[in-house]
């Protein structure tokens, strides 16, 4: 997985294929809110879709995770108010480099 956020970091643009590369994101759903600094947005998207997660634009009860960059707002709020687990991007690229 470290190898695709790379090639995606330096240009490199992946067909996605309907079958996750792996599974470890399998039935979790994720919010990017704020500035990241190592991952482009997309690309953050396309690491999560690829694992089988997905991705959503506002958060919810359901959202599992809120990734949080600089500046976060009014989605950083609702996901403490919700209870949603809220992690940096640091955190996120953790949980991709350990499988």
């Amino acid at each position: 997985v470290l190898i695709v956020s790379k090639c995606m970091e330096n240009g490199v643009d992946f067909i996605k294929d309907s079958s996750p590369l792996n599974d470890i994101f399998d039935n979790l759903s994720f919010v990017f809110t704020g500035s990241l600094e190592k991952l482009k947005r997309n690309d953050a998207k396309n690491i999560v879709e690829l694992n089988g997660g997905r991705v959503s634009s506002s958060i919810s009860k359901n959202t599992n995770f809120l990734v949080a960059g600089s500046s976060a707002g009014s989605k950083l709020k609702k996901a403490q108010e919700l209870g949603v687990k809220v992690i940096t991007e640091f955190d996120f690229l953790k949980m991709i480099e350990n499988e």
